[in-house]
């Protein structure tokens, strides 16, 4: 399916923009989506999780209280959601603003509608901002008709699909309203945390460009109102969708802190820094054996309260996943030192994400897909192609593999170019 998709892409600048194109693009997109809309979810069962977080908001509890297997929660269990929910010990991990997504949200049909209204306003917003950019309004099909977004919007329904609609229409907005570019890049991050990752490429952007800086007096420039503003709004807009869940205190971040210290699902890059970190505190001792014995430190690294022991698998996964989250803001650091657009920022430090995360699932890679419609990277490209493979048992491998090759041979062809 992404054979064509690809094939639109390159097709696309071939052809004069015409609006009979443009309505063709929508009605392709459209048409695509409807069977998949009328189906039940195949790739993922965390629609289950979504439902029974709703229900459980419904009936008056705080979803973060409990986990679902909690005796609490018994009388809401039934025969259609309670034996499908994953993870069922672990309290849930959705953010507030995703919750209030599942409180409306009462049957599967109804959170589709509300993916598929989110699918497409991602794909309107992209238009319109491509033609304000003076770009081909067309290439939003980069999304529309993109197989990994029908898959796992129209079909499986991800809550990941409400998160980026906020956030592409936050990068719309951008510099000309920087507080509602804030407000809406906080509700993205409310809704699934990784929009917070672009907040510092949004607010630099708010501040204006290295020639418009430096024609205003330094008090203004030292002042940053731009800047300032995206900031206030990212942090009302959080504090705001964490108030009606705030009375649990740190359990809302009990389900968050399993995923990120356990989490692993087609690891690619990570596997490797793993068994690097793994070798490294294990040279000279026993593989089984104690490594450390800290009664502070040691419940941080297991996420045990009562241990103290830390055992080398133990070390070496907190280790492993802190050089990971090191790279990224590194990258990060990078993109606002150049002062990279926010598009372009957002290929580069999403883009490391996903390539060294211990847990790559398919409907991750749809935060780059947006991107793409102002700068097709290739690497990235072939992520989205692939992605839908990393349903397959067993193929991340094949996935990591083929993006790393692609990176490769860029970097060789610019090498010989160079010298």
């Amino acid at each position: 399916a992404a054979g064509p998709w690809l094939g639109a892409l390159a097709a696309l600048r071939r052809q004069p923009d015409r609006p009979k194109s443009r309505a063709l693009v929508a009605l392709l997109a459209l048409a695509a989506r409807v069977p998949f809309l009328l189906h039940a979810p195949v790739g993922s069962d965390d629609w289950y999780r979504y439902l029974w977080d709703g229900r459980v908001a419904r009936a008056g509890i705080n979803p973060y209280r409990y986990a679902p297997a909690a005796a609490a929660l018994s009388h809401l269990r039934d025969a259609v959601l309670w034996p499908h929910i994953n993870h069922p010990t672990i309290p849930t991990i959705y953010p507030p603003l995703a919750q209030v997504a599942f409180l409306v949200a009462p049957s599967l049909w109804v959170w589709k509608a509300l993916v598929l209204a989110a699918d497409a306003a991602i794909a309107l917003v992209l238009a319109a901002w491509l033609r304000r950019s003076g770009a081909d309004p067309r290439r939003a099909l980069v999304w529309a008709w993109c197989p990994l977004v029908i898959a796992e919007l129209a079909l499986d329904g991800h809550v990941d699909g409400l998160a980026i609609a906020l956030l592409v229409a936050a990068l719309a907005l951008g510099a000309a309203r920087p507080l509602s570019a804030g407000l809406l890049l906080g509700a993205s991050f409310a809704a699934k945390l990784l929009a917070g990752a672009l907040l510092p490429a949004v607010a630099q952007s708010a501040g204006g460009s290295q020639a418009v800086r430096a024609s205003v007096p330094p008090v203004v420039r030292a002042a940053r109102p731009g800047r300032a503003r995206v900031y206030l709004g990212f942090a009302a807009a959080t504090a705001v969708s964490l108030l009606p869940y705030a009375n649990v205190g740190p359990k809302m971040l009990a389900g968050l802190e399993v995923y990120g210290r356990k989490w692993v699902a087609a690891p690619g890059a990570y596997a490797l820094i793993y068994q690097a970190t793994c070798r490294a505190v294990t040279i000279g001792r026993d593989p089984s054996a104690r490594i450390l014995h800290a009664p502070r430190l040691g419940p941080l690294i297991t996420g045990d309260p009562g241990r103290a022991d830390v055992f080398p698998d133990e070390l070496a996964n907190v280790l492993a996943r802190a050089l990971v989250a090191l790279v990224v803001l590194s990258l990060l650091g990078l993109a606002i030192r150049r002062h990279l657009a926010p598009t372009d920022a957002g290929l580069l430090v999403l883009g490391a994400f996903l390539l060294l995360t211990p847990a790559l699932l398919p409907w991750y890679v749809l935060w780059v897909v947006p991107l793409l419609a102002f700068r097709p990277a290739l690497p990235l490209l072939a992520l989205v192609a692939l992605a839908p493979l990393l349903h397959v048992p067993g193929a991340g491998a094949l996935v990591h593999l083929s993006v790393w090759i692609v990176i490769l041979a860029i970097a060789l062809i610019s090498l010989r170019k160079s010298v």
